[in-house]
């Protein structure tokens, strides 16, 4: 490219090393100012409230205490109770309307679930892991998800699903979903 031929070069303003400092100073320090500065994922507004109660067996406690920890990171108006129960228990606790959430490391029975919609509460399921050594699928049910009756159990299936609660689930010494021998077999929505 030519310059035209009515400009010269010393017609450009002259920047001085004394102001290149400055300048570069003031971009280090808005960027140091940037970086510390916390990112808030979830508004005011958005945090929940309320009380989550959850249950299942006691092999999966460890990973439901970290999920937990990380919800009431996110939300600490939420009072989160972990009750380790065998999976039939949960099921019926689920049923019953005792617990928000459950995990199993099963698929919920029809004749349990049959007992969940009887008593007017929709127990929706989904595939969050697998145990190690026998790759028996890990499952979180959640009572009326769907309906939006349940922000909380809602808001702890994203966590479990997530890919720091996946992380948690390798830390619990669990397979996590897409890990090497993991299965694609989920309990849908629907039933």
């Amino acid at each position: 490219m030519q310059m035209p031929l009515n400009v010269r070069p010393s017609d450009f303003a002259r920047v001085r090393p004394r102001q290149l400092v400055w300048l570069a100073l003031a971009c280090v320090a808005g960027t140091a100012f940037a970086a510390t500065r916390p990112i808030l994922y979830h508004s005011e507004q958005t945090r929940l409230v309320g009380n989550l109660t959850i249950v299942g067996p006691r092999a999966t406690t460890g990973v439901v205490t970290r999920w937990a920890a990380i919800l009431r990171r996110e939300h600490p108006g939420v009072r989160i109770i972990v009750m380790p129960l065998g999976a039939g228990a949960a099921a019926g606790a689920m049923a019953d309307g005792d617990a928000d959430v459950a995990s199993m490391m099963r698929r919920m029975r029809p004749s349990e679930r049959a007992m969940a919609s009887a008593a007017n509460n929709a127990v929706h399921g989904v595939l969050v892991g697998y145990t190690a050594p026998a790759r028996r699928p890990l499952y979180i049910y959640v009572n009326n998800a769907g309906t939006g009756g349940n922000r909380a159990g809602a808001e702890f299936l994203r966590v479990a699903l997530s890919g720091e609660g996946q992380a948690q689930v390798r830390a619990s010494g669990l397979l996590a979903l897409g890990s090497a021998g993991a299965r694609s077999d989920v309990d849908d929505f629907g039933g």
